[in-house]
């Protein structure tokens, strides 16, 4: 498989474009749709995130304690975030460009959120 193909599989998996302009009934579908991945790959990456800080703060206890608040909210904020990203693009006249622009985004900010802590973890030690 070569690097063109690898990343249009690793495209369509995450953001696949839609088509043409959609109902929003076809809208929220979309996002839908995609819910399910942003929540996993943020799930993995946070957990790599708490792991890392496990092995970086000997105090894990309290720390996790407050990475996993932390984690939580940041987590209920990124899907308030996401849902959000369905609303903005009903908003923008259901641009077909936009839905894939937006997922990629929020779910950038979701990630570097969780990742915030295992960076202070790691500039802490």
């Amino acid at each position: 498989m070569d690097s063109n193909m690898e990343d249009e599989a690793l495209d369509d998996f995450l953001v696949e474009k839609p088509t043409a302009k959609r109902t929003n009934k076809e809208v929220f579908r979309w996002w839908e749709s995609r819910r399910l991945r942003y929540n996993l790959i943020c799930l993995v990456v946070g957990i790599l995130s708490m792991l890392f800080i496990e092995s970086q703060i000997h105090l894990f206890r309290e720390a996790g304690r407050l990475y996993f608040i932390i984690s939580g909210i940041t987590f209920l904020a990124g899907n308030l975030f996401y849902f959000l990203g369905f609303l903005i693009e009903i908003m923008t006249s259901r641009n077909e460009k936009i839905g894939p622009i937006l997922f990629a985004v929020i779910l950038g900010i979701t990630l570097l959120a969780l990742l915030f802590p295992a960076g202070l973890a790691f500039v802490i030690r």
